[in-house]
């Protein structure tokens, strides 16, 4: 997803509540100055004061419409409580795109966000980055900076899993998710 430009802080304080120690936000009212016309606050207002903002994208991180434009609500988190400017990746600790509190959330590089995505669904062997060969044996691999990498090939998933976590500590850090 693009990177949008955001609005400032003191504009989102005019909108949200966001709670930094649940990560939720809710609508404020709003003031005559977010309008059109008089009408449009006085039909926005007793109909959205109070609720939580936004909905759940199909990836589940939450969007908030401001100004005409969906917002990630990371992003404006982040804008709230830490200023700017807003990194181009914002990692979720915990990998739950809607868990939004700011303890949860980290500047990440587009490689150490890619270091804490989940096993592949379509996993074969039960174990993150591990292939089976037709020899029957395993390989694991690792990408790191859009670079695959091969760690080896072993004849056990737990001895290419325990590789594949090795090599991942190393190249990820503290980014470094098995699993």
């Amino acid at each position: 997803m693009a990177v949008r430009e955001l609005p400032d802080a003191a504009y989102l304080r005019e909108c949200l509540d966001y709670d930094p120690e649940t990560g939720v936000f809710r609508w404020r009212e709003r003031p005559l100055s977010h309008f059109v016309s008089a009408r449009g606050r006085w039909q926005w207002n007793p109909k959205h004061v109070g609720k939580i903002a936004g909905s759940l994208d199909p990836l589940g991180y939450r969007l908030i419409g401001i100004k005409g434009v969906l917002l990630r609500a990371h992003r404006l988190a982040w804008v709230l409580m830490r200023g700017g400017p807003v990194p181009s990746e914002i990692d979720h600790i915990d990998r739950d795109p809607d868990n939004n509190r700011i303890s949860n959330l980290r500047a990440a590089t587009r490689s150490e966000n890619m270091g804490n995505t989940p096993m592949r669904r379509d996993s074969t062997v039960g174990a993150k980055g591990i292939q089976r060969q037709p020899n029957g044996r395993f390989q694991a691999v690792i990408r790191h900076k859009n670079m695959r990498f091969c760690v080896g090939t072993f004849d056990t998933v737990e001895e290419a899993s325990a590789a594949r976590k090795k090599a991942a500590a190393f190249l990820h850090g503290e980014f470094a998710r098995d699993g």
